[in-house]
C-alpha cells in the first residue's frame, strides 16, 4: 500500500509528530514532542504549522497539541503503511554481496547496523494478474551497517539486468522508488525513473540523517505507474539499522541488500 495523497504531501517530520501524538488524548506539549521525536524547534515549527492548517492537529490549550478526528484517521493510515499492508510483496532484507552495480562509498560518514531480529515479512498478496505474467527484476541496495547520530549516510539503489527466463518487459517501466525511516530525515523521499527492458539502471541516491539514538526501520518501496497513471505498489524491502552516538568499526562498512520486484509488462510485450 502507499500513503494517501494528502499525507504524502506532508514533510516526514510531520508524520513523526502524528505518530507520537497517537493515543495521547489530552495531547502533548512542545517540549514532550521535541524530546520524543528528536526534531529541532525549527523542524517542529514547520511540521506543526502544516498539521494545524490541514486540521490534523488542534491546540486544546496554549502550547499543547492533540490529534483531531482527521488526525486520528491519518495515524491509522500511517500505522498501516508502516506495517506494509496488502498491495505489494515487501520482504525483510537479507545480506547479499552480489549487487548489480559496483559499491560506491557514501559521501559522508555512515552509521547503523541491521538488527538481528525483525518481524516476519508480510505475506505476498494476490496480484490482479498471475505472478507468472510479471517481469522479474532485482532491486539492489548499498548501505552502511550503522548510522551515527547527527551524521548523514547515503543509500544507493538500483535495478539489476533481468534474468533470461523472465517475462519480457516490452517497454521501459515508469517506477517511483520511495524511502521512509521514522526518526530520520530522508532526502529526497522518492526518485522516479524508467527501468529499461533489458538493462540495469542506477544507482540512485537517498540521504538519511538520524535524529534519535534508537534503531531505525528503513523501508524501500517500489511503485509502478499503471493504466491511468495510477501508482501501484510492486514490492520492496525493509531492514533495521542501529544508530550509535559515536562512530564504531562498523560505521564505514558497506553491506548489500536485495529483493525481487515483479513489474507489470508493457503493451509491447508479447
Amino acid at each position: 500500500m502507499s500513503l494517501p495523497a494528502d499525507l504524502q504531501k506532508l514533510p516526514p517530520q510531520a508524520l513523526d509528530v502524528l505518530r507520537i501524538l497517537d493515543g495521547r488524548e489530552s495531547g502533548l506539549d512542545t517540549e514532550a514532542i521535541l524530546s520524543g521525536t528528536g526534531l529541532s524547534e525549527r523542524a517542529f515549527g514547520k511540521a506543526i504549522r502544516r498539521l494545524v492548517t490541514r486540521y490534523y492537529v488542534t491546540m486544546p490549550r496554549d502550547g499543547v497539541y492533540a490529534l483531531t478526528k482527521t488526525g486520528r484517521v491519518a495515524v491509522e493510515e500511517i500505522h498501516a503503511y508502516d506495517r506494509v499492508g496488502p498491495g505489494g510483496n515487501v520482504t525483510r532484507a537479507v545480506l547479499d554481496d552480489d549487487a548489480g552495480f559496483p559499491p560506491e562509498p557514501p559521501a559522508e560518514v555512515a552509521v547503523a547496523a541491521v538488527a538481528e531480529a525483525a518481524p516476519p515479512a508480510a505475506p505476498a498478496p494476490e496480484f490482479p494478474v498471475p505472478p507468472a505474467a510479471r517481469h522479474e527484476r532485482r532491486l539492489s541496495l548499498l548501505v552502511p551497517r550503522e548510522m551515527v547520530l547527527g551524521m548523514t549516510v547515503t543509500l544507493l539503489a538500483g535495478f539489476d539486468t533481468p534474468p533470461h527466463n523472465t517475462v519480457p518487459l516490452g517497454e521501459p517501466a515508469r517506477v517511483v522508488v520511495r524511502v521512509s525511516a521514522p526518526g530520520c530525515d530522508v532526502e529526497p523521499v522518492e526518485h522516479e525513473l524508467e527501468v529499461p527492458p533489458d538493462q540495469a539502471i542506477g544507482p540512485i541516491r537517498f540521504r538519511l540523517s538520524p535524529r534519535l539514538n534508537q534503531t531505525a526501520r528503513v523501508k524501500v518501496l517500489v511503485h509502478q505507474y499503471t493504466a491511468g497513471d495510477t501508482l501501484e505498489l510492486m514490492g520492496g524491502l525493509y531492514f533495521d539499522m542501529y544508530v550509535q552516538e559515536m562512530p564504531t568499526s562498523q560505521s564505514a562498512v558497506i553491506q548489500t541488500l536485495g529483493a525481487r520486484i515483479d513489474l507489470l509488462p508493457g503493451p509491447a510485450a508479447p
